[in-house]
């Protein structure tokens, strides 16, 4: 009876014990300079921020970087256990637990040849008489395409590829594009040799949109979510978040 009942304590033991006792899985994205792959090394801004955050809770986990519809199935069907960085929708709800606070704004902006007399003020209504390059298929937030939709830009040029604009702009082919922050000067600064001018973003930016980690809805990651949520809060209370943004932000001055 003896034998039995320690059986049957150290059953319990283990089916009480974490369900989760493998590294966290976190899919990761081509997103430079958030997130991207240099030298074999999955890195970037949100990487840094994303790690640094794991690593103070003392979690174990593993960074896989997969194409976005694949990262999308993968959350979906649990493969992966947490995503970044995810764009709010309510039907994603259904599959993913986003997290409650931002990880990082994906900020939409005007860049022109460093020459460019061209101003932003903030009304976009100014920049009706230019030719304006922009991804095809892509969202600049609410309010850049709410002014496409509305015919407010007499010329808009459409590619499929960031490098193309650039290469455009550079040939005066469009006068503006509108492209993410960092993304656009990452870029250019890393293929600059292609290029005879240099460029300038125009400020005020044009829109920021809010993107977040998410964690599978296939186990219960609530607690996990949860932790996160609130060191990414301390992070950018103490500023250990903004500082690792402007050592990045210094490659792009």
């Amino acid at each position: 009876m003896q034998y039995i009942a320690a059986i049957l304590i150290l059953c319990g033991l283990l089916s009480a014990s974490p369900a989760h006792t493998k590294p966290i899985t976190i899919g990761t994205m081509n997103f430079p300079p958030y997130e991207f792959t240099k030298d074999g090394k999955i890195t970037g801004i949100s990487v840094d921020i994303v790690k640094s955050i794991f690593h103070e809770l003392g979690i174990d986990y593993k960074l896989v970087e997969l194409p976005w519809s694949r990262a999308l199935k993968y959350i979906k069907n649990g493969k992966i256990d947490a995503l970044f960085e995810v764009l709010w929708k309510q039907k994603r709800e259904t599959f993913m637990d986003y997290s409650k606070e931002v990880l990082m704004p994906e900020t939409a902006s005007f860049f022109v040849l460093a020459s460019s007399p061209i101003q932003y003020t903030g009304d976009m209504s100014l920049l009706s008489p230019y030719k304006i390059g922009v991804r095809q298929d892509f969202s600049y937030g609410s309010n850049f395409d709410k002014s496409v939709d509305n015919n407010q830009f007499k010329v808009i040029i459409k590619r499929t590829r960031n490098e193309d604009l650039l290469r455009m702009l550079n040939t005066r082919e469009i006068d503006l594009l509108i492209g993410d922050k960092y993304g656009i000067l990452y870029l250019y600064q890393h293929t600059f040799i292609r290029y005879k001018h240099a460029i300038k973003r125009l400020k005020p930016d044009v829109e920021d949109t809010p993107s977040y980690m998410v964690f599978t809805k296939k186990r219960d990651l609530s607690t996990l979510r949860d932790r996160f949520t609130k060191a990414l809060r301390q992070f950018k209370a103490d500023g250990r978040y903004q500082r690792i943004i402007d050592r990045w932000e210094k490659q792009f001055q």
